[in-house]
């Protein structure tokens, strides 16, 4: 949930030069297949955005996280803001697919393997561990951009 609200408010703020904090709990309580507090799938929160709300979310004021899953969806279309008009999905492991992404759509949700210790130190940067697995993915996050830094 977060990593998507993250996507659509900054794609919102690059676009029509507002900030605005979009309602996690929305999706924690809707999105059947977001798997409550378990964590989901960004593809899928996007695909429940766009088909089931109209491509609108509440916002974090309107909806305020919990951090527990109700089961109680109170979703407001009165109140719904962003617009989900499309979305797509890159090509897993190809970083040409990712780098052309965020060049031409803005900050996009990325799922990685946090599973590692290494990932409970992360604080800044990239994110680099060489025991990361390419196909063990259990966090989703938001890649705002791409490039080296120490090497890496």
């Amino acid at each position: 949930a977060f990593a998507t609200t993250q996507c659509m408010e900054s794609i919102n703020a690059l676009r029509f030069k507002s900030l605005f904090s979009f309602s996690e709990q929305n999706l924690v309580d809707c999105d059947p297949q977001s798997n409550g507090c378990a964590g989901g799938s960004p593809f899928s929160a996007f695909m429940f955005i766009s088909r089931t709300q109209n491509g609108q979310i509440n916002l974090e004021d309107d909806y305020p996280y919990t951090g527990t899953d109700t089961n109680d969806c109170k979703f407001d279309p009165s109140k719904g803001y962003g617009r989900i008009t499309g979305f797509m999905s890159v090509q897993a492991q190809s970083e040409e697919d990712l780098f052309k992404c965020v060049a031409s759509v803005g900050p996009i949700a990325v799922c990685i393997d946090a599973s590692l210790a290494s990932f409970n130190s992360y604080s800044s940067g990239i994110y680099n561990d060489r025991q990361c697995s390419s196909t063990v993915l259990d966090h989703a996050v938001g890649c705002i951009g791409y490039g080296a830094e120490g090497g890496a």
